[in-house]
């Protein structure tokens, strides 16, 4: 698959992580972010993280980093999820997906092994 990328962090303020598109690795990527099957807002992911920089990814430029807007109110962060607008694909959380009742903009060390996608109609 030509785009890969992680949901890193998950939580009542904040929703991290990156995308990046292998066939077009200079092109920002918009994504639309999904809580409890409602569209809460939308994204770019175009944030420089050291780790996916050495990880191959472009020139690092591709993470995203989305702050839930005040008076949301989720009942269940395991329903995240994010689409590549545009698009039928959707960033997933998995089991590397941190969920935080209360977080800080984070920085996360390492980029998580694998993507998880999913196709929602």
């Amino acid at each position: 698959m030509d785009v890969t990328g992680h949901l890193d962090l998950c939580g009542p303020e904040l929703v991290e992580g990156w995308i990046f598109w292998h066939r077009e690795p200079a092109r920002k990527l918009e994504l639309q972010v999904f809580m409890d099957n409602q569209l809460v807002g939308a994204c770019m992911a175009d944030l420089f993280r050291q780790d996916l920089r050495d990880a191959g990814l472009g020139d690092g430029h591709c993470a995203f980093s989305f702050r839930i807007p005040e008076g949301t109110t989720i009942r269940d962060f395991g329903s995240t999820r994010l689409r590549l607008t545009g698009s039928v694909l959707y960033l997933l959380p998995d089991n590397h997906t941190t969920f935080a009742p209360a977080i800080q903009p984070s920085a996360i060390a390492q980029v998580a092994p694998q993507t998880t996608w999913g196709r929602v109609r």
